[in-house]
């Protein structure tokens, strides 16, 4: 072989070399006490299960980790594509210093004082940690931070919008927010939510709506494991053995925070008339613009969200995201309003009350993927509001796509009715719920 040759092949397998990275090695709760070592070019990756949808994550008492830090965090769904979805959280940590630390991992909501778990990682430190590590999740942070910088909304003035809108504000209030506990569930959480506070605004009556009726009562399989929006069940979709589709309330089917029998049938209170993507489509992200035109003309929306640890522990202010940034959405939350001054979205959660501002965020346009997929509804207003548990129905002639064309409110009790239909058609129904 020729020298140059040789010379070309050295400088190859140096390139390879230089640029191979970090050696990472991976833990999981059972090496919890065991003795990790760290040298300067190593990094622990601690993988523990977690569902960041519910609130919970592995929070990190860092008093005793003098000598390694944590240089990132990511988190990858079972069921990617689910909101809602449980996964791994992979938990990255280097050394600072030479000598030896323990890290404490709790699993529990940031703002709770109870621990659902609680592991010592032990950690042997032999010197700072020198080399790179860059994380998909920081990659995909400075690209939307570029994408956000070369798109900027334009003020709601211009749009014929005011500046800032609250739903909530505008409409004598919103319902109280909802607790989801330690089921992932959500999805059913930000399909009711849109429907109660519209309730509220044409009705004048507060309701609390069943999102275990969404999570037992679906042929989907969706759950506590992950789901999507369920609004078709709302309009004509329904399980075998309900006798009619539509949203029963809370009294009917109480929350149970876990994964249920339907044991139909069940009461059904309200129905809606149709619902949409504000994109066009699931697997988009509406631009600033036409959220805030839906806001407007529809009212509050469903909405994907991507939830982190930083997200977690939010208190009160405009969220403006975390330094590892977050990529793939895993939660469904509610949208009421914007704010310009501000440049941020009110963000209904599904938390309880003791998150963030009265369990509601402020947080930034385009941060965390708020406002992927999108969805309105449709709902008409019940004939008469003076019960929350029940409404005479009236008659609607209007359709649209995945729709059925019904009045607001049902019946509460349950009557015989045709086989069950999906929502890909638009098809038309008696009034009522029956």
């Amino acid at each position: 072989m020729k020298r140059s040759a040789w010379i070309l092949l050295f400088l190859l397998l140096f390139s390879t070399v230089a640029t191979a990275g970090p050696l990472e090695r991976f833990y999981k709760d059972s090496d919890a006490e065991t003795l990790i070592d760290l040298d300067d070019s190593s990094v622990a990756v601690i993988e523990l299960k977690n569902n960041p949808s519910t609130g919970h994550g592995w929070q990190v008492s860092e008093a005793l980790a003098k000598n390694v830090r944590i240089l990132g965090r990511e988190f990858e769904p079972d069921q990617p594509g689910l909101l809602g979805s449980p996964g791994t959280e992979k938990i990255y940590v280097v050394g600072s210093a030479k000598g030896r630390s323990d890290l404490i991992f709790e699993h529990r909501r940031p703002f709770e004082k109870r621990s659902l778990r609680s592991l010592k990682f032990k950690f042997n430190s032999l010197g700072k940690f020198k080399e790179t590590l860059r994380l998909p999740s920081q990659l995909a942070a400075a690209a939307d931070s570029q994408s956000q910088a070369n798109t900027q909304p334009q003020l709601s003035a211009t749009l014929g919008l005011p500046t800032s809108y609250n739903y909530c504000s505008v409409n004598g209030g919103c319902p109280p927010v909802r607790d989801q506990g330690q089921c992932g569930g959500c999805w059913s959480f930000a399909t009711q939510g849109p429907l109660e506070c519209l309730i509220k605004g044409k009705d004048k009556v507060t309701v609390d709506l069943s999102e275990q009726y969404l999570l037992s009562c679906n042929n989907e399989d969706w759950g506590c494991d992950g789901g999507f929006w369920a609004h078709d069940y709302n309009i004509n979709k329904k399980v075998s053995g309900e006798t009619a589709a539509g949203a029963p309330l809370e009294s009917t089917m109480p929350y149970k925070a876990q994964d249920t029998a339907c044991n139909p049938p069940h009461a059904k209170a309200y129905k809606i008339t149709s619902w949409g993507y504000v994109c066009g489509n699931q697997n988009c992200t509406p631009t600033t613009d036409q959220i805030k035109q839906a806001i407007y003309t529809y009212g509050p929306l469903s909405v994907a969200v991507c939830v982190d640890s930083a997200f977690q522990n939010y208190k009160s202010g405009v969220f403006t995201g975390s330094l590892w940034g977050c990529y793939q959405v895993n939660h469904g939350v509610v949208l009421v309003g914007w704010d310009d001054n501000n440049s941020c979205w009110i963000m209904r959660n599904s938390w309880g009350s003791s998150w963030g501002e009265s369990g509601y965020m402020r947080i930034r346009y385009g941060v965390a993927q708020i406002g992927n997929s999108a969805a309105y509804i449709v709902y008409p207003g019940s004939s008469t509001s003076s019960s929350s548990t029940s409404s005479t129905s009236s008659t609607s002639s209007s359709s649209s796509t995945s729709s059925t064309s019904s009045s607001g409110g049902c019946n509460t009790s349950s009557s015989s009715s045709s086989s069950s239909s999906t929502s890909s058609s638009t098809t038309s129904s008696s009034s009522g719920c029956n």
